[in-house]
């Protein structure tokens, strides 16, 4: 589905409510997510040891952007809260956040709530 960037800016990103968050020891934030079955029930799977979750470690910046991916806050939010926070300017801040949601909608992280508008527009 293609989006313009007015659009973009509309949507609201969710974790998959499978993720949990937690923070190490270490003080190091982690986002974990369990496996589906099948990606673990396969030969290759079962040889290669496959663990049954998927452990993607987050800096400051992404654990930031991850609490905030809770259904409620649209892009355009969230990069003004990343533009507050930590002084990115507008453009920085809204280019690198649509590159890593792309990245985590990919890793089944999170997933988009669109406007009612765009939903019943045909096209989507």
């Amino acid at each position: 589905m293609k989006i313009s960037r007015v659009e973009f800016l509309e949507i609201k990103p969710i974790r998959n409510p499978n993720l949990k968050v937690v923070v190490s020891k270490d003080g190091e934030t982690i986002a974990i997510l369990p496996r589906k079955k099948e990606e673990k029930s396969g030969f290759i799977s079962k040889l290669l040891k496959i663990p049954d979750e998927k452990k993607i470690m987050l800096d400051e910046i992404g654990t930031f952007v991850i609490n905030l991916c809770d259904g409620k806050h649209s892009v355009r939010e969230i990069v003004e809260a990343l533009h507050q926070k930590f002084k990115l300017n507008m453009e920085e801040a809204e280019a690198g956040l649509q590159i890593y949601l792309t990245q985590l909608s990919k890793r089944k992280i999170v997933g988009f709530i669109l406007p009612d508008k765009m939903r019943e527009n045909e096209e989507y």
